[in-house]
This record gives C-alpha cells, structure tokens and sequence, in this order.
C-alpha cells in the first residue's frame, strides 16, 4: 500500500528534519469506512507524526457526498493530519462552499487559472481570497512564459520541483534497485 510505504521512507528520512509527506488518496480510498483506523495505525506502525502527513483528495472526491466528506475529514484532523484539496477549479464547488471543510490546503488546477489576470470576474482570485485559514498552491508555477496568470495568483505555496521534474522509473533501475536490495 502506498499509504504505509511512504510513511515508512517518511519516518526514515525526514523526521529529524520535520519533512512532510503527502500522499493521494482515491475516491475509493476515502470513502472506505475504515480509513481513519488504517491511517492511524499506519501512523502508529510507522512512528511518522501525525503533523508530517498530508493527505490529499481531489475536488471531485470532496463533494460527492458532503455530509460524509465532512465526517471524515473532520475524523481525520482530530488524528491532526494536514488536508489539501487537489485540482480545485476542475469541479462544481465554489469556494464559499469549501470554507465548510476543515482543509489545511487548496491547490489550485492550473486550467482554473490559466485565464485569471485577463477575467474581470475573478478579482476574488487575484486578491487571493480564501476561507476557512486555507492555504492556497497555484499547480505549474514557476515554468516561464505560459505560466504568467498563475505567477499572479496569490500562492502561499506555489508548486515547483526543486529537484527537476519527477520522472517515471526506467525498467533498468527499477531492476537495478531490486537487486540491490
């Protein structure tokens, strides 16, 4: 399970350090009945704080059922993990609406703001207004040129990779790091 492994390499490279991890969840990982015993004793199994894991689910998944979304969302900050809603813009919801969830983090759809600093209806968004004491991470920040409506969109965090972008493993190291192993 991706869930238990990262927290595993979490624990193992960053606690010192205070390094967060965030991992996906589905939308059949969050709805499932069970999910905030198996995260909490994952935690427990790992040794990783509560403080270090986020979890992220979609816009989409968020306001499928509300009334269990906020349950579980709630369920899940009493373990005192961090929450971020991804590719806020891709739905329905507003974020007058969002501000009933108890979210740590937005993280914003590029598509939602590729066209904000030349739409006059999205003033709100350019200020950077949000609710709820949410932080807000404009996705595909910092690429240059095509980027310039999300480099004006006020970010707490704006989305870069530091390191260069991920990259699919290969066959060959794959195989190289089983072996090793």
């Amino acid at each position: 399970m991706v869930l238990r492994e990262a927290c595993r390499w979490a624990t193992f490279i960053g606690v010192d350090r205070g390094l967060p991890v965030s991992v996906n969840l589905s939308p059949r990982q969050f709805n499932d009945p069970r999910l905030v015993e198996m995260i909490s004793s994952v935690l427990k199994e790992s040794g990783l704080p509560a403080r270090l894991l986020e979890l992220e689910i979609t816009e989409t998944t968020a306001m499928q059922q509300t009334d269990v979304t906020m349950a579980t969302l709630g369920k899940l900050k009493n373990l005192g993990v961090s929450i971020a809603i991804d590719d806020f813009g891709t739905g329905y919801s507003s974020l007058a609406y969002l501000k009933r969830f108890p979210v740590d983090k937005l993280k914003i759809d590029r598509a939602f703001i590729a066209d904000v600093p030349a739409d006059k209806d999205n003033k709100a968004i350019r200020r950077g207004d949000r609710g709820a004491g949410a932080r807000a991470r404009a996705e595909g920040g910092g690429r240059g040129r095509r980027d310039r409506g999300a480099a004006r969109v006020p970010a707490d965090l704006p989305m870069r990779f530091p390191a260069g972008l991920p990259r699919r493993q290969t066959r060959r190291r794959r195989h190289r790091r089983q072996r090793v192993r």
